[in-house]
């Protein structure tokens, strides 16, 4: 009789825990983003290089900081969604986004071929300048990608650079696998010029003390970062719409203004 009475009231204990984890799991989001994007996305110093991290509303991740987490983290918690965050390299990110690993990915830019498969959040999380960067001693006459004919320029493997970068064809096109890549291949004459993200690229120059030592074109086209989804998800639209939510009460509370403030 005592065996049944402590089943019984295990069960009981177990049903009367449900509510409270189920509705916890409802507000829950794995979200991927990739590291080495300074300022908007990019380990802490001390950190450990860890790839997950759960981030409840009120707290911050112990590992990863940037403009666009802090965009994120505000606006989800605003919503009232624990963040469980994966860090990885931006193909592995867009892999684990298209096979279902995560649900949603930032940040983000719009092309035509992305388009295809994936929502986008109406709220943006930041926003880049596309531009070329120069070993600081060109003589190019500057007129838009058609300038570039018949030279070498260097493209980050896998970074949007947008349609009209997409349709051009006058130019050799040569990928490389990392900022600090395509900035070495520049200094050793490889390519002539190296595609970039202005905001991203200039702190990657500042990091490596650099400033001052490479020439830049003005921005050949430019766009505004989102979070996405997969078409195919069901919970697509309610997660990009509670994104949305939050990051509206975060601009309107003041939030967006001290995020701002804080990576200016």
């Amino acid at each position: 009789m005592l065996y049944f009475r402590s089943v019984a009231l295990a069960a009981l204990l177990s049903c009367m825990a449900m509510p409270s984890l189920a509705a916890d799991g409802d507000k829950v989001v794995s979200i991927a983003t990739l590291p080495g994007y300074s300022p908007y996305c990019f380990y802490k110093p001390d950190a450990d290089n860890q790839t997950w991290d759960r981030v409840p509303p009120g707290s911050d991740s112990r590992i990863f900081q940037g403009y666009s987490w802090d965009v994120i983290r505000e606006s989800f918690h605003a919503a009232g969604y624990t963040l469980q965050l994966r860090i990885v390299p931006w193909s592995r990110a867009m892999y684990e986004l298209k096979r279902g690993k995560v649900e949603l990915l930032f940040p983000a830019g719009k092309n035509a071929e992305r388009m295809e498969y994936m929502d986008y959040s109406s709220e943006p999380v930041n926003a880049v300048d596309f531009l070329i960067y120069t070993d600081g001693e060109t003589d190019l006459e500057w007129n838009g990608l058609e300038s570039l004919a018949g030279q070498t320029i260097g493209a980050a493997r896998g970074w949007n650079f947008g349609d009209r970068w997409e349709q051009q064809s006058a130019f050799e096109k040569q990928l490389v696998d990392s900022i600090e890549q395509g900035f070495r291949m520049l200094d050793e004459g490889r390519i002539d010029g190296f595609a970039g993200y202005e905001v991203v690229w200039d702190y990657k120059i500042r990091e490596l003390g650099r400033s001052g030592e490479f020439g830049k074109t003005p921005a050949f086209d430019e766009t505004r970062e989102f979070v996405t989804a997969l078409k195919s998800n069901a919970r697509g639209e309610e997660l990009l719409a509670a994104f949305d939510r939050g990051k509206r009460i975060i601009t309107e509370n003041g939030t967006m203004e001290r995020i701002a403030e804080r990576w200016r």
